[in-house]
């Protein structure tokens, strides 16, 4: 999903000629994949600027005093990288970093999501997914998935990295003491 700035001013604007109304809960999410041989200065910044610029626009437009909660649509990846995705792993750092600040500066109100890959929905084929779990990477239940981002919402997560998903990872593949760990039930 590519959000460009007009379409977050549409979606920040309330019903009727202009009219705003609060937003209290917003989810920001993109991916794109290509090998770093493969990758142009362009390809790269279109994928970084998908999730960075966007993160970046939200933060200017939005109202944090009125905000319950930010829920950032992160990756595993921005923490232990994956093939083909340095840029991708570059833009999830950039919206980890920006949960991290919010986080320091209001707790409960910005978090975000360091997703494994999701089972049967998403970006996996089937041999990517075969591929996952031979290297020990444990697919996210969409349902558990959805529960983890309802429980982010309305319990204010208090830390600001939350790694979701089993693998080969560790509890400690981000700093223990700013990112918590959601386990696969698939």
């Amino acid at each position: 999903m590519s959000m460009g700035m007009k379409e977050v001013e549409v979606n920040l604007k309330g019903p009727g000629a202009g009219r705003e109304s609060a937003v209290r809960g917003l989810l920001s999410a993109g991916l794109i994949v290509t090998l770093i041989r493969d990758k142009t200065p362009a390809s790269f910044d279109r994928v970084v600027h998908t999730k960075a610029d966007s993160s970046f626009i939200l933060l200017q437009k939005l109202r944090f005093a009125d905000l319950k909660c930010l829920v950032l649509m992160s990756s595993i990846s921005a923490a232990l990288g994956n093939r083909g995705q340095a840029d991708y792993a570059a833009a999830n750092g950039i919206m980890n970093g920006i949960a991290s600040i919010l986080a320091a500066e209001n707790p409960g109100q910005a978090v975000a999501l360091n997703w494994g890959p999701w089972d049967r929905a998403g970006m996996v084929s089937q041999s990517v997914r075969d591929q996952f779990l031979v290297s020990g990477v444990q697919m996210i239940d969409c349902e558990a998935g959805v529960r983890v981002v309802l429980d982010a919402i309305e319990t204010g997560e208090t830390c600001p990295l939350v790694i979701v998903g089993d693998g080969p990872w560790s509890a400690t593949a981000l700093q223990p003491d700013r990112a918590s760990v959601v386990r696969s039930t698939s």
